[in-house]
């Protein structure tokens, strides 16, 4: 050994590789060196007594001295082997994905001492299964990302520098969020709940996740940021994260029987496709596909017996259908406003300042009028999309019985010219220029964006 000082530090197994005949390379991410690769003599051998201290994920202290070009092991204890992390295919891959990850992020012989808490904090709770896989790993991307150099802000726009509260954009070259009035170039959508969770976990630390439960599309969202930003960052891509996809695809088709995608289908009245994509989103387990359609899909009503009976309970008349509307924008939080018939959109309502209250009075009446035609009860679809990017779907049964909807559709055209005239004379924002009509097989739908469209009659 010569006159090689020896030193102590606490250190992660990250890396292995076979050395000569009986030796290991081992890759360790230590807290005071950052990463560092040495030589374990005898480490092969099923009786060296390195053996355990040099398996990948062991976390102990080790006794160590630096060489011509490499460090060298002399001694060393155990502190966690994180032997719980072998026994889970989940906790395996992801912890084989922080491992990687590190290995890709750090330069040689860089110590960050917060890059170490965070990895080691990480391999904790992932051992204990105290929080969720996938939000324990996204929270650790964006933190080593922030040690490594590509912080992302998402306190003010990327582009101007001006304050904002939320974003429905990030620019992936500036590495931030964009507001309103800049151009959105160079990065992705995300929804206004999945960029308020990825501020979430870019500010608070690692061991409070505890506090955050998300949808799998807010982290699908969260991943495609933070996979871009890792991917075109670094020198190489994390591999190990792409295999775990792949066994799970491959395991989820192998478990979809048709007898599953049966017993969903009956139970729930949904077709084949839409039991199938259940039961792929729960992975197999018919359990939790029948809950996720309870929870996601409209109530389906026996058409044979009950339809007309169970409409005539709960149907509303048109007046109240408009004061529905009306107290769902007076509550706030909402962007949106779509009515669906079988699936056709009848009406695509912004909910911006000084319009939709006007809109809702002129366009209710001649909508439900043309749809109850023929029917005694109609349903309609409600789909109602909130500031955080969320859509809550309410079904409606609207019956013709009361007064407010005596009109024939062919009746319908001049009232509703008539209405528009007086509303333009009113607000200057609804100007000719934007008019549309849009039929579909005789029946008219009424569009709308930001100004409201004239229609004219079907003659």
């Amino acid at each position: 050994m010569g006159n090689q000082t020896l030193f102590t530090t606490r250190a992660v197994v990250i890396k292995t590789q076979d050395f000569k005949e009986n030796d290991k390379l081992v890759w360790f991410y230590t807290e005071n060196m950052g990463k560092i690769t040495a030589v374990v003599r005898g480490a092969k051998k099923s009786k060296s007594k390195f053996l355990s201290l040099t398996l990948p994920l062991c976390y102990g202290e080790y006794l160590m001295y630096k060489g011509k070009n490499l460090y060298t092991l002399q001694e060393g204890r155990i502190l966690n082997s994180f032997q719980g992390l072998l026994d889970n295919l989940d906790k395996l891959t992801y912890s084989s994905y922080l491992c990687e990850l590190v290995d890709i992020a750090c330069s040689d012989e860089e110590s960050n001492e917060y890059i170490f808490k965070d990895f080691l904090t990480t391999l904790y709770l992932l051992n204990t299964d105290a929080l969720d896989y996938e939000l324990l790993v996204r929270a650790f991307e964006i933190k080593l990302l922030r040690y490594t150099g590509y912080n992302i802000n998402l306190d003010s726009c990327s582009v101007c520098g001006k304050k904002i509260s939320t974003s429905n954009y990030i620019n992936l070259s500036n590495y931030g969020g964009v507001c309103d009035e800049c151009p959105k170039e160079n990065g992705t959508y995300i929804s206004k709940g999945g960029y308020n969770a990825l501020r979430f976990l870019k500010n608070m630390h690692i061991s409070k996740l505890y506090r955050l439960n998300l949808n799998s599309e807010i982290k699908n969202e969260i991943e495609r940021v933070t996979t871009f930003l890792i991917s075109n960052n670094y020198s190489k891509k994390p591999k190990s994260l792409e295999m775990l996809k792949y066994i799970k695809e491959w395991w989820i088709m192998e478990n979809i029987t048709l007898e599953k995608v049966d017993m969903v289908k009956d139970r729930t009245n949904v077709t084949y496709e839409e039991a199938k994509e259940a039961l792929e989103f729960c992975n197999g387990d018919v359990l939790e596909a029948l809950i996720y359609i309870e929870k996601n899909q409209p109530k389906i009503v026996d058409e044979d017996n009950s339809e007309n009976e169970e409409n005539n309970k709960s149907s509303v008349s048109v007046d109240e259908l408009k004061a529905y509307i009306k107290e769902l924008i007076d509550k706030g939080n909402v962007t949106r406003i779509k009515i669906k018939k079988d699936e056709k959109e009848l009406a695509d309502i912004p909910v911006n300042a000084g319009v939709a209250a006007t809109v809702i009075g002129i366009i209710i009446p001649p909508i439900l009028a043309a749809a109850l035609i023929a029917a005694i009860a109609t349903k309609i679809t409600i789909e109602i999309t909130k500031e955080d990017g969320t859509v809550e779907v309410v079904n409606k049964y609207v019956s013709k019985v009361a007064s407010d909807v005596k009109e024939k559709a062919s009746d319908i055209a001049g009232k509703v010219k008539n209405k528009v005239n007086e509303v333009k004379k009113e607000n200057p924002i609804f100007t000719d220029e934007n008019k549309e009509k849009i039929y579909t097989g005789g029946e008219t739908i009424y569009s709308y964006t930001v100004k409201f469209d004239e229609e004219d009659s079907d003659k």
